[in-house]
């Protein structure tokens, strides 16, 4: 019995430090068993979930098909997930990558890895056209007469936090569809919001001149779209920096943002990775 003790201790030991390297990698196990397994955020133009028939469509979606084309791999549409949740299902290997695809901030480092841009986002500041009360602009949002319509967890509740502490919060759920803080806005539950220009002229396309963006030719913030996967899966990371330049410099990515954007652009582009004569 002693003997056979010893055995398990040892074996025990041995399990318990054996070198990550030893573990599984995302890459290893997507290209083992052919499927990339995609968490997903409701989010148009980037991706839309249609309710009846579950097709998935936008910009984020054509994009992951042709990298799972290129990796010769299928796509398992596995969770749908939100801004402040979705790290976590990358965390505990829930889904490999989120495919709506997802801007860097200062709270995600250590905790994703960031792969190339693929494009670039701008946030808008969104007030009603008749309100004359900021003649200085955003300067004049801190204080606490204003107030702000954000959701929880999300970028435009982070720029409130930190930018205009003083101002009234309007806060609403984390899965909350952006189109609530932008009528909030409109029906004067709220003053002003923060949202990307893609999604505010989306809003605009259905109700013209209902908002406009104070901050159009200076964005309030400019951030990098990435394909966000597990902090420490460098290997996957790496796959997806090779399709983003090949897209890029093929001129994929353009024509996937332009099919989307319609008659108003609304990302920034980035520049091929070489210079012509």
């Amino acid at each position: 019995m002693k003997l056979f003790l010893s055995f398990l201790f040892t074996a025990f030991v041995f399990v318990s430090v054996l070198p990550a390297h030893a573990q599984e990698s995302a890459y290893e196990r997507i290209i083992k068993t052919k499927t990339l397994r995609c968490g997903y955020v409701n989010y148009p133009p980037l991706l839309k979930k249609d309710p009846n028939s579950g097709e998935f469509t936008g910009i984020g979606v054509d994009v992951m098909k042709r990298a799972a084309e290129l990796m010769q791999v299928n796509i398992e549409w596995a969770e749908e997930t939100s801004w402040a949740t979705y790290i976590e299902g990358l965390q505990t290997n829930r889904f490999d990558a989120l495919c709506t695809m997802d801007f860097y901030l200062p709270a995600y480092v250590g905790k994703v890895e960031l792969t190339s841009p693929l494009f670039f986002t701008g946030i808008g500041i969104y007030k009603r056209p008749d309100d004359e009360r900021f003649p200085l602009g955003y300067k004049d949002f801190d204080r606490a007469d204003v107030s702000i319509s954000a959701i929880d967890g999300s970028l435009s509740m982070m720029i409130k936090n930190s930018d205009f502490p003083k101002a009234k919060l309007i806060s609403m759920p984390n899965m909350t569809d952006y189109t609530f803080i932008l009528s909030n806005v409109v029906s004067k539950k709220a003053d002003i919001t923060f949202v990307e220009r893609s999604v505010a002229n989306d809003f605009l396309k259905k109700n013209p001149g209902a908002l406009v963006n104070i901050s159009e030719e200076n964005p309030l913030r400019i951030y990098p779209y990435f394909i966000p996967v597990k902090f420490g899966e460098t290997g996957l990371k790496s796959v997806f920096d090779g399709i983003i330049a090949l897209m890029i410099n093929n001129g994929e990515i353009e024509k996937i943002l332009k099919a989307h954007e319609g008659d108003q652009q609304s990302f920034y582009r980035v520049s091929p990775q070489y210079t012509g004569k």
